[in-house]
This record gives C-alpha cells, structure tokens and sequence, in this order.
C-alpha cells in the first residue's frame, strides 16, 4: 500500500502476484508512481486504486507510470 508521502519510483521483484494500492484520489492530486517489475517468473503487480478498482497490471519485466488528476488514476503501461 503506498501513500502520498511513498517514493515516487517504486521497484520489486515479487514472487507471487501482489496488489500495489495507491493512496486515496483526494490526497494525491499531481502525485505519479513508476512502478517497475524486476520479477524473474510470470508474477503480476496489480495496481488498484484505493477502492480496489484495477488501475493497470504490470507483468514480468514490464514497467508502468500511474498518474492521479484528483479525481482519479490513470496508467500507462511500458511495450
């Protein structure tokens, strides 16, 4: 779970799918997360928004930037 206060670039290496929850939309305005897959096997971070709605899903070597305007998150997936 990150919060607006979590570094903005967010690097893992999971070993089983995980869950990466952004911080609530009303406190992250202009906030962004590069989120970078390092996974050696098929393991996916999903990343949802705070009320648990799918944002984007960054597969094995993938990388994603999620970006938030206030009202909600938005995310861009790498090829």
């Amino acid at each position: 779970t990150l919060t607006a206060a979590s570094a903005s670039i967010q690097v893992g290496v999971p070993t089983s799918g995980q869950d990466v929850v952004l911080p609530a939309v009303g406190v992250s305005k202009g906030l962004n997360f590069w989120i970078v897959n390092n996974s050696a096997g098929a393991n996916t971070y999903t990343v949802k928004n705070a009320g648990g709605s799918t944002i984007v899903s960054v597969a094995q070597s993938k990388r994603a930037v999620v970006f938030c305007d206030g009202a909600a998150w938005y995310g861009i997936l790498t090829a």
